[in-house]
């Protein structure tokens, strides 16, 4: 979950990432519909 509301990528050798971050700088993460924030474990079910 951080890694999508930072826009930040995993820090390991098989995902570098973009080097000039541009994501981070220009873009906003994705919304999410009602269903998606609960199985992601955003919002609780009940």
């Amino acid at each position: 979950m951080r890694l999508w509301r930072e826009l930040d990528h995993p820090k390991r050798d098989a995902f570098p990432g973009d080097p000039r971050e541009w994501e981070k700088h220009n873009a906003t993460p994705a919304n999410l519909s009602d269903l998606g924030a609960k199985l992601l474990g955003v919002t609780p079910w009940f």
